[in-house]
């Protein structure tokens, strides 16, 4: 399993945590970072062609939480990320695929970052 950062990468969705750590010069050898990344965001129809011609019967992938909600709890829902997740689910289960989602993959909305520190506050902890 990828997760979204490393498939998708973030040229198309709002910038996550661990993209903030990606773009920070000297903080990744020969400074890679994930703009691109293997682009599942526009190659996911071809993606999904191989997995069916494998006679694979299961995919799994990871959602970003940064595409979904940009801004955390500040926020409204991205349509477009809603829409894109849809039609790979859509796919999937047209080809009698069996998605398995991955619903965080180390990526959360860098607005939440900066507000709270990442999981070491207690505000990013708490769960109703």
């Amino acid at each position: 399993m990828r997760s979204n950062h490393k498939a998708c990468g973030v040229a198309v969705r709002p910038v996550g945590d661990v993209d903030g750590i990606s773009f920070t010069p000297g903080s990744i050898r020969n400074g890679d970072n994930g703009f691109i990344a293997n682009d599942h965001y526009h190659q996911y129809l071809n993606d999904i062609e191989i997995v069916e011609s494998l006679g694979v019967d299961a995919y799994r992938f990871s959602i970003s939480w940064a595409r979904l909600l940009p801004r955390g709890r500040f926020g409204e829902v991205n349509p477009n990320g809603v829409l894109f997740y849809n039609k790979i689910l859509d796919n999937l289960i047209l080809r009698g695929i069996k998605p398995f989602v991955t619903i965080y993959h180390y990526d959360f909305p860098q607005e939440l970052q900066d507000r709270y520190g990442s999981w070491l506050s207690p505000l990013m902890q708490y769960v109703e």
